[in-house]
């Protein structure tokens, strides 16, 4: 994300190859598929401007964005080692205007996407990140940062045969960019953890 705070979200300030998941497929020398919506959820979409209804379970299996569920066709010659999961944020994100996020739904939620997923990829390895958004404290009263490492920890046990591995970020701070998201510098903290996590899980 370029911009400095404050500044508000615009296509023209985001920033895809200083992104940690581009960094981090970079400094593997692998390629990679990003799969991004904004806005977007596991189980419902963010409190603030929402994007609509249509969260990552069906937005996944779309050829193109606005294509039809399913218009994917999953080819033998894409099929990935390693799958990233970067979900929570906007599951989480509370105006005040709706109940704090049910994590038991958000944990049930996370390890079905997996198996899901693994249906269609059943070698790959999943790294499931937690957000450097969600902090304990904020909003009052609660601990986000802790609820989605427990979930994502209790999501990986409750799948069986599929390799799961949680990779924790810290809360991010106060330097941030575009609408309190992670700017470059924050992702270019974040990509080392992401790729020596992959590295040593796979091997590379």
């Amino acid at each position: 994300m370029d911009g400095v705070f404050p500044c508000t979200i615009t296509p023209e300030l985001e920033d895809s190859p200083h992104t940690y998941a581009v960094l981090a497929a970079n400094s593997l020398k692998a390629d990679y598929d990003l799969i991004a919506w904004s806005g977007i959820g596991l189980v419902r979409n963010t409190a603030y401007g929402s994007p609509g209804n249509v969260t990552m379970t069906s937005r996944w299996t779309k050829y193109g964005a606005q294509d039809a569920d399913n218009s994917y066709t999953f080819p033998a010659s894409e099929t990935p080692d390693a799958v990233v999961i970067a979900l929570g944020t906007n599951d989480f994100s509370n105006d005040g205007n709706r109940a704090p996020l049910d994590v038991g739904n958000f944990t049930s939620a996370t390890a079905s996407f997996i198996r899901t997923i693994s249906k269609h990829y059943p070698a790959a390895q999943f790294f499931l990140v937690t957000s450097p958004m969600l902090n304990d404290g904020y909003p009052a009263g609660e601990t986000q940062h802790t609820s989605q490492m427990k979930a994502f920890t209790d999501a990986a046990a409750q799948v069986n045969g599929t390799k799961v591995h949680v990779v924790d970020w810290p809360a991010q701070g106060s330097d941030v960019g575009c609408d309190y998201h992670p700017n470059a510098a924050t992702n270019a903290a974040e990509a080392p953890v992401l790729a020596a996590a992959i590295a040593k899980e796979l091997g590379w």
